[in-house]
């Protein structure tokens, strides 16, 4: 299955400019089973980490009350170092920690107690705010210059994701939390890799392929040149082109050996839409910061979810001529009580389609995300799987007609989405034909 991988990173509170570091967390969906098979992977997935950005943001000793924040990015603090910041303003109501700053660029005991006289009048005026006093002073530290406290651990405000968020939702998420100038990153905020469109046009509900293997007696077509498929590239484009939230896939490789995934793991990324890694993050990330994964946005709010899955499957072939050897492996591979020694063993790293399994209280109590469980059990009752056409094309053994040297992707920035993509289902489409394979018209 597919998701998203993300953040929730802490931010400072001070006057200026701002230090380096991040965190992040991983949140993912889940794939459907197929019979007879021991485990599901989800073609689509959401991280995002928690509690563990920090930054410096350095202030005067003359500037007073601000509200001003720069993005986390130390790896050190964690959920119970997170308040956010005020000043005059009021609040935000959407349930962050918050905690009046007043005159920082003063040293630590004397910004204390300018807080303590501040706090009565704060407490009155917004009487809803939790607030968080005693701060581990490894965390002030990491603020500080000289003795001097110049800010303060915050939390950056964004909800985490959640089962109503649609792709607007994480576009806007991904805004606030993406710090980009200068043709450079401090922070990333969702990051995508180019292959996601697929999945984010099969949220909408849109197949780039339809018929062949997997629906005997359908009509075959690829499905590039439909106003939905379009859609989904030049949606892919803004976010990536004009909004910068996330490198491309070349870029990635440049910032980080290990691409997407070092870059998530290394904490520069506030969120990735990704398949199901909830394994290889358990082992990178480990406690260097708190991390989830959720459900992937759904395409439209009035319509039922659609996860975008794939999964591995086992079964015998006719002509084997050890079926009796086979069928014992089949039974072994798909026995519960084997499936949740493993489980208990290495925690909840798969997606089981025995429900024994995936429903049981040891895959229940992993400390591997998501915290919520059940919504890998979502993401397997509303799992669509939507073929790759090259891949279909393949297992029907045309040849993927290639466009010549020096075209441009569409998901490159300044292609021309709808030409290339017009042009590549028609010659898709007139090698289908050209093998006797029924064409849809």
């Amino acid at each position: 299955m597919f998701g998203i991988a993300g953040a929730a990173l802490l931010a400072a509170c001070g006057g200026g400019a701002a230090a380096t570091g991040s965190s992040t967390s991983a949140v993912g969906t889940t794939a459907s089973p197929s019979a007879a098979t021991t485990s599901a992977a989800p073609s689509s997935q959401v991280a995002t980490t928690s509690s563990a950005a920090l930054t410096s943001a350095a202030q005067t000793a003359t500037t007073s009350s601000s509200a001003a924040t720069s993005q986390a990015s130390s790896a050190s603090s964690s959920a119970t170092q997170q308040v956010s910041a005020a000043s005059s303003a009021a609040p935000s109501k959407a349930g962050a920690t918050t905690l009046l700053v007043m005159d920082f660029g003063l040293n630590t005991s004397d910004a204390k107690a300018r807080w303590e006289k501040q706090k009565a009048a704060f407490l009155q005026k917004y009487p809803d705010v939790t607030i968080q006093e005693d701060f581990y002073e490894t965390t002030l530290t990491k603020q500080s210059i000289a003795g001097k406290l110049y800010a303060l651990p915050t939390t950056q405000g964004v909800k985490y994701p959640d089962s109503t968020w649609d792709y607007q939702d994480w576009l806007d998420a991904a805004n606030r939390l993406n710090k980009y100038q200068n043709a450079a990153w401090t922070e990333i905020g969702g990051m995508m890799p180019s292959w996601w469109v697929i999945h984010y046009a099969g949220n909408h509900g849109q197949a780039m392929w339809q018929g062949g293997p997997t629906q005997p007696g359908a009509c075959t077509r690829i499905n590039y040149d439909q106003p939905e498929t379009i859609q989904s590239y030049q949606w892919y484009q803004a976010a990536i082109c004009k909004d910068h939230l996330s490198p491309t896939d070349d870029q990635a490789n440049k910032l980080d050996a290990n691409g997407y995934e070092g870059l998530f793991s290394g904490g520069k990324a506030a969120m990735q839409f990704s398949y199901d890694q909830r394994s290889y993050y358990a082992d990178t990330v480990k406690g260097n910061f708190q991390w989830d994964w959720a459900l992937p946005p759904v395409g439209d709010k009035q319509k039922p979810r659609i996860v975008t899955t794939i999964g591995g499957g086992i079964a015998i072939f006719t002509p084997s001529k050890v079926k009796d050897m086979a069928w014992n492996y089949l039974e072994f591979t798909n026995d519960p009580a084997y499936l949740l020694e493993s489980v208990k063993a290495n925690g909840a790293r798969d997606v089981y389609s025995n429900r024994k399994v995936q429903e049981s209280p040891a895959y229940q109590a992993s400390s591997i995300p998501p915290s919520d469980k059940k919504l890998l059990v979502d993401a397997i009752n509303s799992g669509r799987f939507f073929p790759e056409p090259s891949w279909e094309m393949r297992a029907l053994k045309v040849t993927v007609p290639s466009q010549p040297k020096g075209t441009p992707a569409p998901t490159d920035c300044g292609a021309d989405a709808q030409k290339l993509l017009t042009e590549q289902a028609n010659v898709d489409n007139q090698a289908l034909k050209a093998k006797g394979i029924n064409v849809c018209a």
